[in-house]
């Protein structure tokens, strides 16, 4: 099992003698248990949510071939169907604007899914109460396609309707807390559904394609393969802990005195900081990755060329300052912006202690976290950084990575040695055996050395930039905890159990792959 979800597991472990005070046995055994199963069945879960009447279970039948789905205008289960499609689960709901308790159903099959299938009927789009469920989801961090399930006849109302749909998701987004990123994300194919059933049971194309079941088909297949990743599935097992574990020992323990709603606000606070965090390095590592592959030519080019270690630590540095330097002035800058966006006062009562900063082991940024550790120290640096908004400078990055390069393809150098004593003998009778053994030896030689290097430089440079970034969000999550630990200052055991599992909380938020 992969480590992280180790981890999660651990953290349900360390926090179950907690909310065992506050759910029955029975609820408990049965919440743990559908966590773990869900942590190894690893089957990627669609939900398709909708008005009862919207055509989910017709989306189904188009999806599966068949008519497996049960068709009616007018509710009649309460119960969530599962449906076995290409090695997904797809599960059909009651849905919603149906008997409240069929409603209630949908809503905790929601607790429990990541990827959502909207089914949104023609006549609805216009409807407030869609956008308001759909918003809800995405701030949940659902991951959202819609369908738009019509009777339009000609391409020019069904480009209209696409346009309408959109047109109000940008409208509305602001008001309720949603990105215009993540309305981006938000996929919309219009399809006439009857119509795509009726293509797939004749098995005809003209009808798929009139439909619109090809282009939705193609988008969606992509679309599902994209939430299968292992960092979805971490996120979805995330969210559905939280929702049935943590969320509910957390009501129980919630206590209304003056300082409550401050806590849940340095609590919120301290999971999107965390959040971000993440992120930053997740982006660091994708743009660093990206960069240093698109070099490798270049690279080999340089190993071709030189004739000794220091030959090549000078080249290397040459092609690889630009990317330094980049990333020098992406972390100030978005640790900058991080800071900026800081939602609560880290009052002049928080002190910087010498945890605030963890301290890190690669010598690569030793010296700049010392000298940020001091400029974060001083009250007045951090209060003008982190609430006046302005970018973060930290002191002596600028030029670190650059002096350590050779320190880093230093530990490629067998890889290298080998390609240049070789190199020589390659050359002069490259002309008369440029098929022989000895050539395509050094050609494999050349590969295995340029990749050993590009992943050296991809790993060191990723786990420097890490370092800071982590450095930098620990130090303001130290003093978020100070001061949570400030509220929390009683001898009262309701407390006490409250604030431990919110950082129990916080832990599991804090797993990555």
């Amino acid at each position: 099992m992969n480590h992280a979800f180790c981890d999660v597991l651990s953290n349900l472990e360390q926090s179950k003698s907690i909310v065992s005070q506050h759910m029955d046995a029975a609820a408990l055994t049965r919440v743990q248990s559908e966590i773990q199963q869900r942590i190894a069945d690893k089957t990627l879960q669609v939900m398709l949510y909708g008005s009862y009447n919207a055509g989910k279970s017709t989306l189904v039948n188009a999806l599966l071939g068949t008519e497996s789905a049960v068709v009616n205008d007018i509710p009649t289960t309460d119960s969530i169907d599962c449906y076995e499609w290409n090695g997904y689960h797809l599960l059909d709901t009651p849905g919603v604007n149906a008997p409240i308790e069929h409603e209630n159903t949908t809503n905790e099959q929601i607790k429990r899914t990541s990827a959502m299938l909207f089914v949104i009927r023609e006549g609805d789009q216009d409807a407030k109460d869609v956008y308001e469920r759909l918003f809800d989801m995405v701030k949940q961090g659902k991951h959202v396609f819609i369908v738009l399930n019509h009777q339009l006849t000609n391409i020019e109302d069904k480009i209209a309707s696409h346009r309408q749909i959109m047109t109000i998701l940008c409208q509305l987004a602001s008001q309720y807390g949603i990105s215009e990123e993540q309305v981006r994300d938000i996929q919309i194919y219009p399809m006439n559904v009857k119509t795509a059933l009726t293509g797939r049971l004749k098995h005809s194309d003209k009808l798929l394609e009139h439909s619109g079941y090809l282009d939705f088909i193609a988008a969606f297949s992509d679309w599902v393969q994209e939430q299968e990743t292992q960092v979805r599935l971490l996120e979805e097992v995330k969210g559905l802990i939280h929702n049935l574990w943590y969320t509910p020992a957390l009501e129980s323990l919630s206590y209304f005195e003056s300082d409550s709603g401050k806590l849940r606000t340095l609590n919120d606070e301290c999971r999107q900081q965390t959040a971000q965090q993440n992120a930053l390095k997740i982006e660091a590592r994708s743009y660093i990755s990206h960069e240093v592959t698109l070099s490798k030519s270049e690279v080999s080019q340089i190993l071709r060329s030189s004739t000794d270690q220091a030959q090549f630590d000078s080249r290397l540095q040459s092609l690889f300052s630009p990317l330094y330097s980049e990333m020098e002035t992406w972390v100030q800058n978005q640790l900058g912006q991080s800071s900026s966006r800081l939602l609560v006062d880290l009052s002049s009562e928080s002190t910087m202690t010498h945890h605030d900063l963890e301290s890190v082991s690669n010598p690569i940024v030793d010296n700049a976290l010392s000298q940020m550790r001091q400029f974060v120290s001083n009250e007045g640096n951090l209060k003008e950084a982190l609430l006046m908004g302005r970018k973060l400078k930290i002191p002596g990055l600028k030029g670190r990575w650059e002096k350590t390069l050779g320190q880093w393809a230093g530990r490629a150098a067998i890889a290298i040695q080998v390609v240049t004593f070789f190199w020589d003998t390659y050359s002069a009778h490259s002309e008369q055996e440029k098929q022989n053994q000895a050539q395509r030896q050094q050609a494999i030689e050349v590969h295995q050395a340029v990749e050993q290097i590009c992943n050296i430089v991809i790993r060191e440079l990723t786990k420097s930039v890490s370092d800071m970034i982590d450095a930098f969000f620990n130090a303001q999550k130290g003093l978020l905890e100070n001061q949570i630990l400030a509220i929390n200052d009683s001898d009262e055991q309701q407390k006490q159990e409250h604030h431990l599992l919110q950082k129990y909380a916080n832990d599991l938020d804090a797993i990555t792959l």
